[in-house]
């Protein structure tokens, strides 16, 4: 289905895993990238639903 979560390859990890990694990974480098140049900006959040 895509949610798994248990895998010793990377390559083998489900979609959901992999685009909540990346979604938070874009969130912090956004906030990373912004804080450097001085702006004050709200924080990234992230909120969904998942029905199995």
């Amino acid at each position: 289905m895509g949610s798994g979560i248990e895998y010793m390859n990377p390559s083998e990890e489900g979609i959901l895993p992999r685009a909540i990694i990346h979604i938070f990974q874009r969130c912090a480098s956004y906030e990373r990238n912004v804080e450097s140049k001085g702006i004050s900006i709200p924080k990234c959040i992230v909120s969904c639903q998942f029905i199995e």
